[in-house]
């Protein structure tokens, strides 16, 4: 016991989420003044704050989750949808569990990859029953919750009302995987310059922030174990291990 000490949260993590500015503004002002929030509204229904982050893979919609939490010096409560199940019954009460659970501990309420929860109603009676589920119970829950998706043109018409926000993300363009290169860069202590940083960027032209950091990593593993320099030859290298398509940079190229 003697060894417990009260986590540090790091704020500064914000500067590793590159979205647009105007999404930045956005989430900020959702989740300011959580105190006020979560303590002072009436006992009822649709108290809490819901942002529904829909985009694909490996774009920061789960980061941000994970990066506003340590701004508002929150924990953060992580469910992966498949720890519901899809049993009615069984889904019902494990989401109310941990919607109890987040909200008494005043955690920053994550469930990830909840595409099969926020999916359109169609014919399908089982699966209709669901998503109504979802819906009620998501009614009293009075705290902040983040719900991503990569079902951006799927999603039930209902879900979109209860949520405060529908932030959409998108793959990022060159000024953006710029950017994430140099912040995965400086994570993983590799000697890389601007000027490979912009022949990265014009390499990989298809690569998230996901597939950045992945490749930064191994790059940086690579380089540990075999004492060499980070060049382009070496990401070129390990990016086969990662499935990364390629393209060969033009000549000269000023990124």
């Amino acid at each position: 016991m003697n060894d417990i000490k009260p986590y540090r949260y790091q704020p500064e993590l914000k500067q590793k989420l590159i979205l647009r500015d105007e999404q930045i503004d956005l989430i900020d002002i959702l989740t300011a003044e959580m105190d006020v929030l979560m303590d002072d509204i009436v006992e009822g229904k649709s108290g809490g704050t819901t942002v529904l982050c829909a985009g694909p893979a490996g774009v920061g919609k789960t980061l941000t989750a994970e990066v506003y939490s340590e701004i508002i010096k929150r924990p953060l409560y992580r469910v992966h949808s498949g720890q519901l199940g899809l049993n009615v019954g069984e889904m019902e009460k494990a989401l109310k569990d941990v919607l109890t659970r987040a909200q008494r501990w005043g955690a920053v309420m994550l469930i990830d990859e909840a595409d099969v929860y926020i999916k359109r109603r169609d014919n399908n009676i089982a699966m209709n029953a669901v998503v109504g589920v979802f819906l009620r119970v998501l009614e009293y829950f009075n705290g902040l919750l983040f719900l991503t998706t990569n079902r951006v043109d799927d999603i039930d018409e209902a879900i979109v009302s209860r949520c405060i926000a529908l932030i959409k993300y998108y793959p990022p363009d060159n000024d953006a995987r710029r950017r994430i290169w140099r912040v995965m860069i400086d994570q993983f202590a590799l000697d890389v310059d601007a000027d490979l940083i912009n022949l990265l960027v014009e390499c990989f032209p298809e690569a998230t922030g996901r597939d950045i950091k992945g490749l930064s990593k191994l790059v940086a593993k690579f380089c540990q174990h075999k004492k060499v320099a980070p060049t382009l030859e070496v990401f070129k290298r390990c990016s086969i291990f990662r499935g990364m398509d390629l393209e060969k940079p033009a000549e000269n190229a000023q990124g």
